[in-house]
């Protein structure tokens, strides 16, 4: 039994092994000496959640040149070890379906590049669904700082949404003009902030029908 991070329970769970199989991708003489060979390659292990029944696979690389034990068990899992599919600690809201079309395909993408760990794209994809939101709200009108005035002026956000808001359009600028990489703590609070937004934004649209079916006083 393996303990194992289940994607669909959200913590570590009990794994059943299925299937492992150990592959070599290249194998050749160091030096052209006969009695040393340079071995590369990768185990691939199967794994079953002993609770939900989700399956995952488990990619590692393996090598009789590369000295594992240097490495810390973080930089191991980050250099040498792929999930599929990736690992998610994150599950992405059901209320997502009901986005636009192209706001909703983004939003799914941006949840891939979150699980996949990768943050600077998750970062820039949050700033562009936010421009989306923007956009679809009062039309394109100037940079961001006068988008977010332009929210504030026609009493789509308070001051202190724009408060909020702005470190995210910040952090996703700096990621695609000077290299900024958030921390795993910071973009988990950037995903919170858009998803609050876009979440109360669909709410908003479903009261008036939710006021209609509320009986009225006598």
């Amino acid at each position: 039994m393996n303990k194992i991070h289940c994607s669909n329970c959200l913590r570590k769970t009990d794994h059943n092994l299925l299937f492992k199989k150990e592959t070599v991708e290249c194998e050749e003489k160091i030096n052209n000496d006969p009695e040393f060979w340079m071995t590369v390659g990768y185990y691939y292990v199967l794994y079953e959640c002993n609770g939900c029944h989700n399956i995952v696979m488990k990619k590692q690389l393996k090598s009789n040149t590369i000295e594992f034990e240097a490495y810390s068990e973080e930089s191991f899992k980050k250099h040498f070890v792929s999930w599929y599919p990736a690992l998610s600690s994150r599950k992405i809201p059901d209320w997502h379906k009901n986005l636009s079309k192209t706001e909703r395909e983004l939003f799914i993408e941006i949840y891939r590049a979150y699980h996949s760990d990768s943050k600077m794209l998750s970062i820039m994809g949050l700033r562009t669904v936010l421009d989306m939101f923007i956009v679809r709200k009062i039309g394109d009108k100037g940079n961001f700082k006068e988008k977010l005035t332009g929210l504030e002026k026609q009493g789509y956000l308070s001051a202190d949404q724009i408060i909020v808001l702005r470190p995210v359009i910040d952090a996703g600028s700096a990621a695609a003009h000077r290299a900024y990489q958030p921390t795993s703590e910071d973009l988990t609070l950037a995903l919170d902030i858009v998803e609050i937004l876009l979440q109360q934004d669909i709410i908003a649209k479903a009261i008036p029908k939710f006021e209609e079916r509320i009986p009225k006083r006598k």
